[in-house]
């Protein structure tokens, strides 16, 4: 029998449980913990053991008990916990309970404002340490090492937390140093998420979260030198001929279905007010004038001669219709 920790891998909540069973993947049956894991996905959380080798069943539920108040898991900013361990309350509450109970919770009213006198300072320092200490002789799981160095560096905050944190930084810029520390502890497998997959439904939430965000010219050149040389996914890469074929022969002819549309063919335009045809191709992110013309004709000659200069077998060439005069 043992007591364990399950820790939220987005947001950094844990529940605490005690388990006397042997299944390794067994998270905890808290009401609220479920709700989380259908809402985050399993594959989002992680369980260690705390506490081990317990024998008594009544032992167990004190240390629960114990390890919950440790925590104060059932803060809700902090933890999934609802009652304070044990043999637990297994009769639902009503909502008019549960809404005092948020109220309670709300600015750790319980302790706000209060300190403690030195005398008891002393004496709780005392309780903890050598061989009192629950924890001596005993290391932490590199999870949990992990997951506490993230907090001591204000990684992981509550919502309200961040808001005021956010509030008080704002002109205040990172050294290079502390830049260099905050990119260290989530590089490689000290990412909480390094080997596993992000669920779909987590990159769509993302996607949506950043749109219309405007992005600081930092992030745009730092965001474009991760694609640059070895770094950008195609590197050394090389389509199939097969492919390339496919991706012509699907451009070929077509032009984008716009109101103002003057041409059917691409790279083909015109000059209404001086009742001409002008001819242009995008090359190297440029884009190139090839000339003005008295018929639409001539103007997809010209522009298709010159993209078979340019992008030769690869050109996107407009098919001309036997129609034209």
């Amino acid at each position: 029998m043992f007591i364990y920790k399950t820790t939220n891998l987005i947001n950094g909540k844990i529940y605490i449980g005690k388990y006397k069973g042997n299944r390794k993947n067994y998270l905890g049956s808290g009401v609220i913990l479920k709700k989380a894991i259908k809402k985050y996905g399993i594959e989002n959380f992680t369980r260690e053991i705390i506490e081990d080798n317990i024998e008594d069943s009544q032992v167990l539920s004190e240390r629960e008990k114990y390890w919950i108040k440790f925590y104060d898991a059932r803060n809700p900013e902090i933890g999934y916990n609802l009652c304070e361990g044990g043999e637990g309350n297994s009769s639902p509450r009503s909502e008019e309970e549960k809404a005092k109970m948020s109220e309670r919770q709300k600015g750790n009213q319980h302790a706000l404002g209060y300190k403690h006198t030195e005398e008891t300072l002393q004496l709780l320092s005392e309780l903890v340490r050598g061989e009192k200490n629950h924890f001596y002789g005993k290391k932490h799981s590199e999870e949990t090492l992990k997951y506490l160095a993230k907090i001591a560096t204000g990684v992981i905050k509550s919502q309200e937390t961040k808001d005021k944190s956010s509030e008080s930084h704002k002109g205040i810029l990172h050294t290079e140093e502390t830049k260099k520390y905050l990119s260290e502890i989530n590089k490689g497998e000290l990412n909480p998420m390094f080997g596993k997959p992000v669920s779909e439904e987590t990159r769509k939430k993302h996607s949506e979260a950043t749109k219309g965000v405007p992005k600081s010219e930092e992030t745009k050149k730092r965001m474009s030198e991760s694609r640059m040389g070895e770094k950008h996914p195609m590197f050394n890469k090389h389509r199939l001929d097969t492919t390339k074929e496919k991706i012509t022969k699907s451009l070929q002819g077509k032009k984008k279905n716009r109101k103002d549309m003057t041409s059917k063919y691409v790279g083909v335009s015109k000059i209404k007010d001086k009742n001409i045809w002008t001819a242009q191709i995008g090359f190297n992110k440029k884009l190139i004038h090839i000339g003005n013309f008295k018929s639409e004709i001539e103007a997809v000659f010209a522009y298709n001669k010159k993209a078979l200069e340019l992008y030769g077998e690869n050109a996107n060439l407009n098919l001309i219709e036997d129609n034209n005069e």
